[in-house]
């Protein structure tokens, strides 16, 4: 049976048109999950293939590459995050650099190991002196000034929210959103003056399609 289901895979990947059929009712399922009021999913959940060391560098290396894209030293004031996954290590870094707070806004709340990510918070906690960010153990639970908006897509916060940003950041997001256009329209009218808008879009097709060619990521 995992045989005919692996071929059948292959084949679906082989036909563009069957390709984006499943992906429609892919999305059509999720539509339905969220529906219900059930917004955990394994998506986003990158730090569970990672050892601890490697989920420590992931972290530093998005921090850092935001940084260097926005050409700053550091991000202060209040800050948006689209798609954190399963992990605030990089909200915890802004915060450690001076952020009021950070707000993580995902369409859908990750399904992540709460043990593995406690062992990153307190990792990261001792290697960069964040401990006193936190209210008690490490964990997001008790980070100060973490706000955490599972189920709020990108496409109706900002318009929706009321709140102003000083930056709003995302890495391999904008793609995937139903109506990126529409939604990069409401995060510059919630920017503060001299805020900044920092998105790394990802186009490569993520193995959608079999065979063809993977573009490379751009900024």
């Amino acid at each position: 049976m995992t045989g005919l289901g692996t071929m059948a895979r292959r084949a679906v990947r082989r036909s563009t048109a069957l390709t984006c059929a499943w992906y429609l009712v892919d999305d059509w399922r999720a539509g339905r999950r969220i529906a219900r009021g059930d917004f955990a999913t394994r998506s986003g959940a990158r730090h569970q293939a990672l050892s601890l060391a490697e989920s420590l560098t992931y972290v530093d290396l998005i921090h850092r590459d935001y940084l260097a894209y926005a050409e700053r030293d550091w991000f202060t004031g209040t800050i948006a995050e689209i798609g954190p996954g399963d992990n605030f290590g990089l909200a915890m870094r802004m915060l450690g650099d001076g952020a009021d707070s950070v707000h993580a806004i995902d369409r859908y709340a990750s399904a992540g190991d709460a043990d593995q990510q406690a062992a990153i918070y307190r990792a990261l906690a001792e290697k960069h002196g964040l401990g006193a960010l936190f209210d008690g153990a490490p964990g997001e639970g008790n980070l100060r000034g973490l706000r955490y908006h599972p189920g709020r897509p990108a496409e109706t916060f900002f318009a929706d929210s009321g709140l102003r940003f000083d930056a709003i950041l995302s890495r391999a997001v904008l793609e995937h959103l139903y109506d990126p256009i529409g939604a990069l329209d409401d995060m510059a009218a919630a920017l503060n003056p001299g805020g900044i808008l920092v998105h790394r879009i990802d186009l490569r097709d993520h193995g959608m399609f079999d065979g063809r060619h993977s573009m490379a990521a751009i900024r």
